[in-house]
């Protein structure tokens, strides 16, 4: 039996609210010893407030800082944020760096850091993962994600944010495999002590970097990221066992599965529950399942592989990106797409010319997109 702390928590009752999590968890020594060193993982994904539901809200992470120290332990905050971003800078306009100053903590930006490859036992899609030295190095991690929309894998929260542990050519490798598939090797590699998500300010729609904040004033809590994950997608409107992440996970030793075994610590989620604006371009994707479902006996006496013809109709039904006038000529599409699918030419207001064939729809221009110039088909 897993359990998750779910807690409505106001402006100014967030540090209260933290200290409240860990003791309804059984208490913040049961998570963190004296003199642990303590990573601390924030979403820092790029420099947007967490007024925009992108990334955690300070406060959260201020008051994991303070717990980390009452218990004689040592805070390191650290981040990987797409390669095409400087992390330190993040840090900087974030306020991120301020407190870490504050607090006499150390701030990594872990794509300067050294990262090692891990075999993985029981794999999904990677058989090896380049993890950060610096997870290897610590003895506890606190992971702190967004809840957020995602318009690839439907949502973002725990188990994804653990991406930004890994390197930047790592993360764009995943793409290509699978993210959510990816995810849950990592996830067998990379074990939080304890996982808040922050929902004080989430966002719906085109996230995990686009959509629409939405005020939910809500922390959840877990030592299990899974069972976390599992709670956070319910208080959204979602099915959890719909998503390919969640059924990935099971029997991979990620966490609770069930969730019948999962106890609900705090507000209930009948109060706390509030339908998240759906990624508008996979309810295409939904209707083509269903419609092949009812045809699945003609299609399997035909001989013809079920699972494959699903992903194809699934990949046909994913509108490519369009990139739209405001574009800056960032270069940070360019620099972070997978495939090398885009390029910038000279002219000076030209846009990024996508090559479709090489393109596979992981729509990670739009993620690291700071001024909405990638348009995903159906996704706002």
């Amino acid at each position: 039996m897993s359990s998750v702390v779910v807690l409505k928590t106001g402006e100014r009752e967030v540090e209260k609210n933290i200290k409240k999590m860990f003791i309804l968890a059984g208490g913040a020594d049961r998570f963190i010893k004296k003199g642990d060193k303590v990573l601390i993982k924030p979403n820092c994904l790029n420099s947007k407030p967490s007024s925009t539901g992108c990334t955690t809200d300070l406060r959260i992470i201020e008051a994991v800082v303070k717990i980390v120290l009452k218990q004689g332990a040592i805070p390191i905050i650290a981040e990987a944020s797409p390669i095409s971003f400087d992390t330190t800078h993040i840090f900087r306009q974030l306020g991120i760096k301020k407190l870490a100053e504050k607090y006499n903590a150390r701030l990594v930006d872990m794509n300067k850091y050294a990262f090692i490859k891990v075999k993985v036992e029981n794999p999904v899609v990677l058989k090896k993962v380049a993890v950060s030295k610096l997870v290897f190095e610590t003895d506890k991690i606190i992971n702190l994600p967004v809840m957020k929309t995602h318009v690839l894998t439907t949502v973002s929260l725990g188990m994804k944010n653990l991406m930004g542990c890994v390197s930047g050519e790592q993360k764009l490798r995943l793409h290509e495999v699978g993210v959510c598939e990816g995810v849950v090797d990592i996830c067998q590699i990379i074990k939080p002590a304890f996982t808040i998500i922050d929902g004080i300010i989430a966002m719906e729609g085109a996230g995990p970097s686009n959509g629409k904040p939405k005020r939910m004033n809500l922390l959840v809590g877990s030592d299990d990221v899974l069972a976390a994950d599992i709670v956070a997608c319910q208080i959204m409107g979602f099915n959890p066992h719909s998503m390919k992440f969640v059924k990935s996970a099971a029997n991979h030793d990620i966490g609770e599965y069930e969730l019948g075994k999962i106890k609900i610590i705090g507000a209930s989620l009948s109060r706390v529950k509030s339908r998240f604006s759906f990624p508008r371009l996979n309810i295409s994707r939904i209707a083509g399942t269903v419609l092949l479902k009812s045809f699945i006996p003609l299609i399997r006496a035909s001989g013809i592989d079920v699972n494959k013809l699903a992903k194809r109709i699934s990949e046909s039904m994913r509108p490519h990106p369009e990139f739209l006038d405001n574009c800056k000529r960032c270069k940070r599409c360019v620099v972070n797409c997978p495939e090398k699918a885009l390029v910038l030419d000279q002219h000076h207001h030209a846009k990024p010319k996508l090559d479709k064939k090489k393109c596979i729809k992981c729509y990670v221009c739009d993620e690291v997109c700071l001024y909405g110039a990638v348009k995903i088909k159906g996704s706002r």
